[in-house]
């Protein structure tokens, strides 16, 4: 999708797109999760080894990492290959600038990962997770206003995905969550941005071609997006239906598919080369993961148990960590009853269940060291843009919106700054060790290579929120008034 297509074409859109865009980037950027974590060293490990020995193996990265499938000798990434390939570019001239500048580029020495492998880990997440998070942020914000939904509230429900969930801590790691549902919503917003562009027949066939780009890139990074993926498919089939009916769900058809292997490619391949065959997945090689082999790769039916935990849980739960998505369910149902948004919030709602009833069946549903449920984060855009709904249901609720969302930001500053890879052993992340060790100044941000620690460390970006966000309200306040 072009960017004058995702930022708009309208000046005041477009204006308040990029400053959110890098407003979001500024931030993602701003905090440093620690390297030390099995997933971030099994996923770099492949893209450094790349780069470097031009192979698809981890050897000399395999006694960092339990997440690995030994196969004839060798050990492999059992992770997806996606966001590990989409971090080559980003890797590949970080690690440039890295030798030109003196410096040993080399990501390994005898006694483990070296300081220029951490720069790569910064690198290849802010280029990938970050920007995809905070594209899908600009997303939501476009997607709400092509529903008919005020400005404000599409502002609101972008920074309520972008600031007040868990997709923020999570767009500082370098794991395929917040960038599969960065994809996943990527491709939801050009389905519907082109029905409200009112385009062609060829380049609406053009966009969905796009659209399965999109999603198949999204299931090379995480496998399970494949189920939201289909629902997304099914929605883009059904609008091609109903604007040219049979002629344009044929070639909706085709361009999906074309566009889906385009981007399921990469998986594929590397599962011919690693593993013998493009069915033979990571996964069914791993060690030391006994639960992967109950069900299907560990997912069985889904645990209505486990579901109350997901979102209400102090272990695991969502609404304690984002307290505004208590109000998603108020904006689904009002996006239902507007024939307009009845289409979107289905897909909304479908993608959202889909994570939920996998998460809830799944044998290490808890993520094991992670802060909050991680792999619900790809449904976080979408209720993003069922946030932007609420926002316009009444003079009394924005008092409301306005302070969950607040409260919000605070906890997932919180999470961001201190660790997104909390223990499984903690019972309540918040009380039991976020919020001690944030008031202890134990804090992960780049001005600690400033020599500015504690938490007086956050006081910078809190001064660029002020900035970007004065910018920001000026650019609404002149924006014409929109139906």
């Amino acid at each position: 999708m072009c960017v004058s297509a995702l930022f708009g074409n309208d000046h005041s859109v477009r204006k308040l797109s990029l400053w959110l865009f890098f407003g979001l980037v500024i931030t993602y950027g701003y905090f440093v999760q620690t390297i030390d974590n099995a997933q971030v060293v099994t996923r770099l490990g492949l893209t450094v080894s790349l780069i470097e020995d031009q192979r698809l193996t981890i050897d000399r990265f395999e006694k960092y990492t339990k997440d690995k499938s030994p196969i004839n000798g060798h050990y492999y990434t059992d992770k997806p290959p996606g966001l590990s390939l989409l971090a080559l570019p980003t890797v590949a001239v970080v690690r440039g600038m890295v030798s030109l500048s003196g410096h040993d580029p080399a990501s390994m020495s005898p006694d483990g990962p070296t300081a220029a492998f951490k720069i790569y880990a910064y690198a290849a997440t802010l280029g990938t997770v970050g920007v995809l998070t905070a594209l899908a942020a600009v997303m939501v914000l476009r997607v709400a206003l092509a529903l008919g939904i005020a400005l404000e509230g599409a502002l609101f429900g972008a920074l309520a995905f972008g600031l007040g969930t868990p997709a923020f801590g999570w767009a500082t790691a370098f794991f395929g969550h917040a960038a599969t549902g960065g994809l996943l919503f990527l491709a939801f917003g050009t389905i519907v941005l082109s029905v409200a562009d009112d385009i062609g027949f060829a380049p609406f066939m053009r966009r969905l071609g796009v659209v399965g780009l999109l999603l198949g890139l999204a299931v090379s990074v995480e496998i399970i997006s494949a189920v939201a993926g289909a629902a997304l498919g099914v929605f883009a089939l059904v609008v091609a239906g109903q604007r040219w009916r049979w002629s344009g769900g044929v070639a909706a058809s085709l361009a999906l598919v074309l566009g889906g292997l385009i981007g399921v490619a990469p998986l594929l391949i590397y599962d011919t080369l690693a593993f013998g065959s493009p069915l033979n997945t990571g996964y069914a090689n791993v060690v030391g993961f006994p639960g992967m082999n109950v069900g299907f790769f560990g997912i069985s039916a889904p645990n209505p148990g486990v579901i109350g935990a997901l979102l209400f849980g102090a272990y695991r739960g969502l609404l304690p960590l984002a307290p505004v998505l208590i109000l998603v369910p108020v904006g689904l149902w009002g996006m239902i009853r507007e024939p307009r948004r009845r289409g979107a919030a289905l897909v909304c709602l479908a993608v959202g269940l889909s994570y939920l009833a996998i998460n809830s069946g799944y044998y290490y549903w808890d993520g094991g060291a992670a802060t909050g449920p991680r792999y619900l984060v790809p449904t976080l855009p979408f209720a993003g843009l069922a946030l932007a709904c609420v926002w316009s249901m009444g003079r009394f609720i924005k008092p409301v919106c306005l302070t969950l969302l607040l409260l919000s930001i605070a906890l997932s500053t919180l999470c961001a700054s201190v660790d997104m890879f909390a223990v499984r052993t903690i019972a309540a992340p918040v009380g039991d060790y976020l919020i001690p060790a944030f008031l202890d100044g134990r804090i992960r941000s780049v001005t600690t290579f400033a020599g500015l620690g504690g938490v007086l460390s956050v006081s910078p970006l809190l001064l660029v929120w002020a900035l970007i966000w004065t910018q920001m309200r000026a650019v609404s306040i002149a924006a014409p008034a929109r139906n």
